[in-house]
Protein backbone atom coordinates (compact mmCIF):
# COMPACT_ATOMS: atom_id res chain seq x y z
CA UNK A 1 0.00 0.00 0.00
CA UNK A 2 1.04 3.46 -1.10
CA UNK A 3 1.43 6.27 1.45
CA UNK A 4 1.02 9.99 0.87
CA UNK A 5 2.21 12.49 3.53
CA UNK A 6 -0.28 15.37 4.54
CA UNK A 7 1.47 17.85 5.57
CA UNK A 8 4.96 19.22 6.12
CA UNK A 9 4.25 22.58 7.04
CA UNK A 10 0.89 24.50 7.36
CA UNK A 11 2.48 28.29 7.76
CA UNK A 12 -0.85 29.61 9.79
CA UNK A 13 -0.97 31.30 12.74
CA UNK A 14 -2.23 28.94 15.24
CA UNK A 15 -0.69 26.00 13.68
CA UNK A 16 2.79 27.23 14.53
CA UNK A 17 4.48 25.25 17.22
CA UNK A 18 4.10 27.70 20.13
CA UNK A 19 7.49 27.27 21.19
CA UNK A 20 8.85 28.97 18.18
CA UNK A 21 6.00 31.71 18.21
CA UNK A 22 7.27 32.39 21.94
CA UNK A 23 10.86 32.98 20.90
CA UNK A 24 10.11 35.00 17.58
CA UNK A 25 11.66 37.92 18.59
CA UNK A 26 14.91 35.95 19.23
CA UNK A 27 15.45 34.08 16.21
CA UNK A 28 17.05 35.33 13.45
CA UNK A 29 15.98 35.12 9.17
CA UNK A 30 19.58 32.92 9.27
CA UNK A 31 17.93 30.89 12.22
CA UNK A 32 14.78 30.14 11.02
CA UNK A 33 16.31 29.06 7.97
CA UNK A 34 18.52 26.57 9.46
CA UNK A 35 16.19 25.22 11.99
CA UNK A 36 13.42 24.98 8.68
CA UNK A 37 16.33 23.06 6.51
CA UNK A 38 17.16 21.13 9.58
CA UNK A 39 13.38 20.05 9.98
CA UNK A 40 12.63 19.11 6.49
CA UNK A 41 16.22 16.90 5.98
CA UNK A 42 15.92 14.85 9.29
CA UNK A 43 12.29 13.90 8.22
CA UNK A 44 12.16 13.09 4.71
CA UNK A 45 15.33 11.51 5.11
CA UNK A 46 14.08 9.57 7.93
CA UNK A 47 11.26 7.97 5.16
CA UNK A 48 13.33 8.68 2.10
CA UNK A 49 12.16 5.77 -0.21
CA UNK A 50 8.85 4.83 1.96
CA UNK A 51 6.54 7.87 1.46
CA UNK A 52 5.90 8.54 -2.22
CA UNK A 53 4.26 11.76 -1.97
CA UNK A 54 4.47 14.67 -0.10
CA UNK A 55 2.26 17.85 0.45
CA UNK A 56 4.78 19.77 1.31
CA UNK A 57 2.97 23.10 2.19
CA UNK A 58 -0.45 23.54 3.18
CA UNK A 59 -2.58 26.58 2.96
CA UNK A 60 0.21 29.23 2.94
CA UNK A 61 -2.29 31.58 0.29
CA UNK A 62 -5.10 33.76 2.25
CA UNK A 63 -8.34 33.65 1.14
CA UNK A 64 -8.43 37.26 1.29
CA UNK A 65 -8.20 39.99 -0.97
CA UNK A 66 -5.47 41.77 0.74
CA UNK A 67 -2.58 41.62 -1.84
CA UNK A 68 0.20 43.15 0.17
CA UNK A 69 1.87 40.45 0.13
CA UNK A 70 3.41 38.29 -2.57
CA UNK A 71 1.08 35.53 -3.88
CA UNK A 72 -1.40 36.71 -1.26
CA UNK A 73 0.99 34.49 1.37
CA UNK A 74 -0.53 34.05 4.70
CA UNK A 75 1.12 36.53 7.64
CA UNK A 76 3.05 33.32 9.54
CA UNK A 77 5.71 33.38 11.72
CA UNK A 78 7.76 31.28 7.98
CA UNK A 79 6.62 34.66 6.42
CA UNK A 80 7.76 37.33 8.53
CA UNK A 81 11.33 35.41 8.98
CA UNK A 82 12.30 34.82 5.57
CA UNK A 83 9.61 36.25 3.02
CA UNK A 84 8.13 34.63 0.13
CA UNK A 85 11.19 32.67 0.17
CA UNK A 86 10.42 30.25 2.86
CA UNK A 87 8.12 28.11 0.05
CA UNK A 88 11.25 28.27 -1.54
CA UNK A 89 13.15 26.82 0.68
CA UNK A 90 10.49 23.88 1.78
CA UNK A 91 10.93 22.66 -2.19
CA UNK A 92 14.14 23.11 -2.15
CA UNK A 93 15.17 21.03 1.01
CA UNK A 94 12.91 18.33 0.20
CA UNK A 95 13.79 17.74 -2.74
CA UNK A 96 17.45 17.25 -1.82
CA UNK A 97 16.51 15.25 1.05
CA UNK A 98 14.33 12.93 -1.02
CA UNK A 99 15.37 13.49 -4.95
CA UNK A 100 12.30 10.65 -5.90
CA UNK A 101 9.58 12.20 -3.67
CA UNK A 102 6.93 13.89 -5.33
CA UNK A 103 5.99 16.90 -3.91
CA UNK A 104 2.92 18.78 -3.98
CA UNK A 105 1.44 22.51 -2.75
CA UNK A 106 -1.94 21.99 -1.37
CA UNK A 107 -5.00 24.29 -0.62
CA UNK A 108 -8.66 25.05 -0.56
CA UNK A 109 -10.14 27.26 -3.00
CA UNK A 110 -8.11 26.23 -5.68
CA UNK A 111 -11.17 25.76 -8.19
CA UNK A 112 -12.08 29.06 -8.02
CA UNK A 113 -8.82 30.79 -6.65
CA UNK A 114 -6.38 29.15 -9.00
CA UNK A 115 -4.54 32.23 -10.27
CA UNK A 116 -2.32 32.73 -7.27
CA UNK A 117 -1.73 29.18 -6.95
CA UNK A 118 -0.32 29.11 -10.72
CA UNK A 119 1.70 32.50 -9.80
CA UNK A 120 3.09 30.91 -7.16
CA UNK A 121 3.99 28.00 -8.92
CA UNK A 122 5.84 29.84 -11.40
CA UNK A 123 7.66 32.08 -9.13
CA UNK A 124 9.03 28.66 -7.46
CA UNK A 125 9.96 27.20 -10.46
CA UNK A 126 11.56 30.08 -11.78
CA UNK A 127 13.57 30.03 -8.36
CA UNK A 128 14.59 26.37 -8.97
CA UNK A 129 12.26 24.64 -6.66
CA UNK A 130 10.83 21.23 -7.84
CA UNK A 131 7.07 21.08 -7.78
CA UNK A 132 5.42 17.89 -9.18
CA UNK A 133 1.62 18.36 -8.19
CA UNK A 134 -1.64 20.66 -6.64
CA UNK A 135 -3.51 19.07 -3.83
CA UNK A 136 -6.87 20.63 -4.22
CA UNK A 137 -9.11 20.31 -1.02
CA UNK A 138 -12.66 20.23 -2.35
CA UNK A 139 -14.88 21.62 0.40
CA UNK A 140 -18.49 22.45 -1.31
CA UNK A 141 -22.28 22.24 -0.75
CA UNK A 142 -25.39 21.16 -2.71
CA UNK A 143 -25.60 24.56 -4.65
CA UNK A 144 -22.06 23.01 -6.33
CA UNK A 145 -22.38 22.81 -10.07
CA UNK A 146 -19.71 20.66 -11.94
CA UNK A 147 -19.79 20.83 -15.69
CA UNK A 148 -17.32 19.70 -18.54
CA UNK A 149 -15.92 22.98 -19.62
CA UNK A 150 -16.70 25.25 -16.69
CA UNK A 151 -14.35 26.95 -14.62
CA UNK A 152 -13.36 23.95 -12.39
CA UNK A 153 -12.09 21.74 -15.68
CA UNK A 154 -10.41 25.01 -16.82
CA UNK A 155 -8.32 25.61 -13.75
CA UNK A 156 -7.40 21.84 -13.68
CA UNK A 157 -6.25 21.84 -17.18
CA UNK A 158 -4.09 25.02 -16.35
CA UNK A 159 -2.28 23.17 -13.85
CA UNK A 160 -1.66 20.13 -16.48
CA UNK A 161 -0.47 22.69 -19.28
CA UNK A 162 2.10 23.54 -16.71
CA UNK A 163 3.34 19.89 -16.33
CA UNK A 164 1.83 19.45 -13.06
CA UNK A 165 -0.21 16.56 -11.44
CA UNK A 166 -3.10 17.07 -9.01
CA UNK A 167 -5.06 15.25 -6.37
CA UNK A 168 -7.95 15.89 -4.84
CA UNK A 169 -7.21 15.61 -0.92
CA UNK A 170 -9.92 16.28 0.66
CA UNK A 171 -13.31 16.25 -0.44
CA UNK A 172 -17.17 16.60 1.12
CA UNK A 173 -19.98 18.34 0.73
CA UNK A 174 -22.30 20.01 2.70
CA UNK A 175 -26.27 19.55 3.48
CA UNK A 176 -28.32 21.43 6.04
CA UNK A 177 -28.82 19.01 8.67
CA UNK A 178 -30.69 19.54 12.12
CA UNK A 179 -30.06 16.56 14.81
CA UNK A 180 -27.78 14.71 12.50
CA UNK A 181 -30.76 14.03 9.92
CA UNK A 182 -30.90 16.13 6.57
CA UNK A 183 -33.24 18.87 6.42
CA UNK A 184 -34.76 18.05 3.06
CA UNK A 185 -34.16 14.54 2.57
CA UNK A 186 -34.22 14.79 -1.49
CA UNK A 187 -30.78 16.88 -0.71
CA UNK A 188 -29.14 13.36 -0.29
CA UNK A 189 -30.20 12.76 -3.68
CA UNK A 190 -28.59 15.77 -4.64
CA UNK A 191 -25.72 15.00 -2.63
CA UNK A 192 -24.63 11.61 -4.71
CA UNK A 193 -25.14 13.49 -7.76
CA UNK A 194 -22.74 16.40 -7.08
CA UNK A 195 -19.91 13.24 -5.64
CA UNK A 196 -21.00 11.32 -9.06
CA UNK A 197 -20.18 14.86 -10.85
CA UNK A 198 -16.51 14.89 -9.19
CA UNK A 199 -15.65 11.42 -9.97
CA UNK A 200 -16.73 12.18 -13.12
CA UNK A 201 -14.08 15.16 -13.15
CA UNK A 202 -11.54 13.18 -11.96
CA UNK A 203 -11.91 10.52 -13.90
CA UNK A 204 -11.93 13.01 -17.08
CA UNK A 205 -8.45 14.16 -15.89
CA UNK A 206 -6.79 10.63 -15.25
CA UNK A 207 -3.90 9.45 -15.53
CA UNK A 208 -2.92 13.72 -14.46
CA UNK A 209 -5.29 13.53 -11.56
Amino acid sequence: MQLRRHHLLWPKGNRILKWLLKQESLITSDKAKSLLSDYIHEVLSRYRGKIPCWDLVNEAIDDSNNNSHAFYLRNSFWFRKLGTDFIKYVFIFAHEADPDAQLYYNDYNIQSLGNRTLELVNWLRSEGATIDGIGIQWHRNISTTINPGDTYYQNAQRFIHLGLDFMVTELDVAIPTKDGYPVDPEDLQKQGLIYRSLLDYVLYFSPKC
